[in-house]
């Protein structure tokens, strides 16, 4: 005869079992994702720094001389900067918001200074990758909104932003 406590030690042995099992794959899982975003985060960071230094190193070794041409350059450094600064403050924001310690600071804004910021920053790449932009401020302005301009930027960068394949 078997005694009562032993399925019940069977049936909680299993149970241990496959939490622990499923804590395991989980691990594994979270692993791998954190491997890809690190990929990912690498892959974003050196583009507009390969940028920077080719256009600098270009402006440096005297190859460009005509003002327009050191004007597009400059443009070009000062846009893949901004952009890399705003990848930079999207893995602080994303480390801040996994932590829950993300602030949002509202204030009163122009909406359009925002999106038109951004579009700036986007201007040069968007064009090298074959897109047009066009905006203008309607003629009156818009009546001031309660925003978080940073989070605002993220939101309509991410929208901007192409990923890679």
């Amino acid at each position: 005869m078997v005694p009562r406590s032993i399925p019940r030690l069977c049936a909680h042995g299993t149970g241990g079992l496959f939490l622990a099992f499923r804590t395991a794959a989980w691990e594994i899982r979270l692993s791998e994702m954190k491997g890809v975003f690190v990929s990912n985060v690498s892959h974003e960071l050196r583009t507009p720094l390969s940028s920077i230094r080719v256009f600098g190193e270009l402006m440096r070794l005297g190859r460009v001389t005509k003002a327009a041409k050191i004007r597009e350059y400059g443009e070009y450094i000062e846009t893949e900067s901004r952009r890399l600064t705003q990848l930079i403050n999207n893995i602080l924001d994303f480390s801040k918001i996994e932590s829950g310690a993300k602030v949002y600071h509202f204030q009163d804004q122009q909406i359009e200074d925002v999106v038109g910021l951004v579009l700036k920053t986007f201007e040069v790449r968007l064009k090298h990758s074959g897109f047009e932009i066009e905006f203008s401020k309607p003629e009156k302005p818009l009546r001031p909104v309660s925003i978080d301009s940073d989070a605002l930027c993220h939101a309509i960068a991410n929208l901007l932003h192409e990923r890679p394949d």
